[in-house]
């Protein structure tokens, strides 16, 4: 239909806050939590878009599992 994604609206679950630079909204970067050697912690993200033809997306949602470095 020609409509082009005009906005990107993050969310993450209440109790997290893992900043995100949102420099390129469409893909974002954060840094990872410490953990330790022994321990893994997971971080979650919704993304919501809206388009040119002011269409919403359904959330999508990610999972991301932060474990040691090797």
């Amino acid at each position: 239909n020609g409509a082009t994604i005009v906005s990107h609206v993050w969310n993450q679950p209440p109790g997290q806050s893992i900043g995100l630079n949102l420099a390129n909204p469409a893909r974002p970067v954060f840094t990872a939590p410490s953990v330790n050697s022994t321990t893994t912690t997971t971080v979650s993200f919704s993304l919501i878009v809206t388009d040119s033809n002011g269409l919403i997306s359904a959330p999508s949602s990610v999972t991301i599992t932060v474990t040691p470095q090797l």
